[in-house]
């Protein structure tokens, strides 16, 4: 096979040098059912227990239980799909002999591939026969599994594309298609996003249910006495708005697991077009394929059936179109194809669900401040136990050393909220999307630039709305919420604070692309910068901390202020908000300053050296493939690889009978 010439290769940067949108959406979805599960545990025990100490830990055994139960189903869920479906073992043992020779002929090129595949070569995949589900006539595979336990499902339809192949490009689409989604290792994350959703729904449905409950027993209860309902109906409204909430909460997080499915498949294309080195095959497929465009055949069918169809199923129609479809369309799945270069873009979507996911969490979460007003008071009583013994006792003793260890041990859980509901939701989608659009852009300076001024500025808004919409959303009352029936900052106070979000969070982008071209731009090396882009994510959310922290405050101070307007004046709130970010900006410019003094320290923003021949390497200009002295590769990690080497096609053959024909 040809070496692929440099304009050739310059067209193609190795989107999987990052990791994928679908890494990112899962870790998405991961924090936005740990923290719903939180929110809803907590609110369903508040119900009948007030106490902090025991609503948070419950909630937190609860939520660490549904995640063990997802694993375990995760792993069940191949062979139970293997044994419901009837499948069986590829090849298939057959009667007809041209038949059983057809598919040990089949066999033979799918092992091949497979064995010519070097980011296969660590896989033990196991090809599974299907000819018995309603859509196994159809010319398509399947990827599943969980760990170790990798399948590939072979559907009937797929063995009369074998018979036509080369001719029709669909037996070698689908065949590398589905290898791509393995080689991605983005199957154990889809089976796991499923088994998370089935054990986290019946819990958020379970909330539902209770909440309305309650209110119509609530109701019933008074009107039996004969009691008036004006003293309830402002928390019969607030449960009702709570229902609402976890209702949206609900379908937010359907739509996180949904997108990991949609946007797998771009990357299982950009797998499958590296291999077979063109898109010409995938994009033939794909408009062979090609069907009017699902909204077009919904509305025709709508117009026909809509008076057949329950409300319920045609909102639930509506839904899967606009919101959360599982597979994007082929038009879209070409685009892809067509500019590899989408898949180092900023994601709006993803910005917007990781500050919603941030804000609602975090919010909720924050009911840990109610366990420090409980050890607070026992603090008290600690101290006049103490004032009224004339000397200290053992029991006086243990009592102050269990105060002091509970206090670490909530101060160190309080920490873990704030990054894992707070921070991480950020830092582990939008920070890593800024790394590699900088890489992208000063890797190809000649392509149109992923991270300009007004994209920066965008992406900032949309992410500090989307906190702010979390915080509006979070169905229940604590330290961030902003607008309820306790809390009312005005609307313009609200826009305002969405502003300082955006502002922050802009900040903080900027300087995480200029460290990121900078460390990218110098890494003259064959292997990933693996090492490099974990250092930059844990820097960049220490450098997120303490301004995050800050906007946090000013915005539960706006709120304190809004409930109890007398507890202190707006300019004094003013006054101490600029001061303490004065100390908070003066905190991020020396992390920034000392993160920048390590990562030179250990040259990492010098110009490389060729590791070949030791001359200077300068990328100023663009991401070099070739030292300029002795015109050997320095920066293979950062294109993609050479194409396999593909089997020969099959020559199909009708196998000679031993029997002579009847007469």
């Amino acid at each position: 096979m040809q070496k692929p010439s440099t304009s050739d290769r310059d067209a193609h940067l190795n989107p999987f040098a990052f990791p994928s949108e679908t890494d990112i959406r899962f870790l998405l979805l991961v924090l936005a059912i740990a923290g719903s599960t939180m929110i809803l545990v907590q609110a369903l025990i508040g119900i009948f227990i007030e106490s902090t100490l025991i609503a948070f830990p419950s909630a937190l055994i609860v939520t660490v239980s549904l995640f063990v139960i997802a694993w375990h189903q995760a792993r069940q869920s191949a062979a139970k799909t293997i044994e419901v479906n009837k499948w069986q073992p590829f090849p298939p043992q057959k009667a007809d002999l041209l038949q059983s020779a057809l598919f040990q002929q089949m066999d033979r090129y799918i092992q091949q591939t497979v064995a010519n595949v070097s980011e296969l070569a660590s896989e033990k995949i196991q090809f599974i026969w299907d000819e018995t589900s309603r859509s196994s006539t159809l010319p398509t595979g399947m990827a599943f599994g969980f760990g170790k336990q990798q399948y590939v499902c072979l559907r009937q339809g797929l063995h009369e594309a074998f018979i036509q192949f080369p001719e029709s490009p669909t037996f070698q689409s689908v065949l590398m298609h589905e290898l791509g989604h393995i080689a991605n290792r983005d199957v154990s994350k889809t089976v796991f996003a499923t088994s998370l959703g089935q054990c986290f729904f019946p819990i958020a449905i379970s909330s539902v249910v209770v909440f309305t409950v309650y209110t119509l027993w609530a109701v019933c209860d008074r009107l039996v006495k004969g009691i008036t309902l004006d003293p309830t109906q402002p928390g019969i409204r607030e449960i009702i708005n709570t229902n609402i909430k976890i209702i949206i909460l609900l379908l937010i997080v359907e739509i996180a697991r949904a997108s990991i499915l949609r946007v797998r498949e771009y990357y299982a294309d950009a797998r499958a077009r590296n291999w077979l080195g063109t898109s010409t095959t995938l994009t033939q497929f794909f408009l062979e394929q090609l069907e009017p465009s699902p909204q077009k055949n919904s509305t025709l069918k709508n117009k026909h059936q809509r008076g057949r169809l329950y409300v319920w199923e045609f909102l639930e129609q509506q839904f899967r179109l606009k919101l959360a479809p599982f597979h994007p369309t082929h038009h879209q799945r070409i685009s892809r194809l067509e500019n590899p270069r989408h898949l180092f873009s900023l994601s709006y979507e993803v910005a917007l669900l990781a500050g919603f996911l941030s804000g609602v969490s975090l919010n909720a979460n924050m009911i840990i401040f109610s366990i420090f007003t409980e050890l607070s008071n026992f603090n008290s009583q600690l101290n006049q136990s103490v004032q009224a013994a004339n000397e200290p006792t053992l029991l006086v003793i243990l009592t102050i050393l269990l105060f002091f260890a509970l206090t670490l041990v909530f101060s160190a859980i309080f920490l873990a909220v704030f990054v894992v509901f707070g921070l991480i939701p950020i830092v582990g989608t939008v920070g890593l999307q800024i790394q590699q659009a900088a890489f992208a852009d000063c890797a190809q300076p000649t392509q149109p630039r992923l991270l300009t001024l007004q994209r920066l500025m965008a992406v900032s808004l949309v992410l500090g709305t989307g906190f702010i919409l979390g915080c509006l959303l979070s169905p229940f009352i604590h330290a961030l919420s902003m607008r309820t029936s306790e809390a009312a900052i005005p609307w313009f106070g609200i826009f305002g604070l969405a502003i300082g979000w955006a502002g922050v969070f802009f900040i903080w982008i900027v300087s995480i692309a200029r460290l990121a071209k900078s460390l990218y731009l110098n890494h003259a090396e064959s292997s990933i910068p693996r090492q490099k882009r974990r250092w930059l994510t844990r820097l960049s959310g220490f450098l997120l901390f303490p301004i995050f922290l800050w906007m946090c405050m000013v915005q539960i101070l706006f709120g304190a202020q809004a409930v109890k307007p007398d507890l202190f004046s707006v300019s004094a709130l003013v006054i101490g908000c600029m001061i303490s970010g004065a100390f908070a900006f003066v905190l991020y410019g020396i992390i920034w300053v000392v993160g920048w003094n390590i990562g030179s320290a250990r040259g990492w923003f010098r110009n490389p050296q060729c590791p070949h021949c030791n001359s200077v390497i300068n990328n100023q200009s663009g991401l070099l493939q070739n030292c300029h002295e002795c015109d050997r590769s320095i920066t293979s990690w950062a294109w993609l690889p050479l194409p396999v080497s593909l089997p020969p096609p099959p020559s199909l053959f009708v196998p000679v009978l031993d029997t002579p024909p009847p007469l």
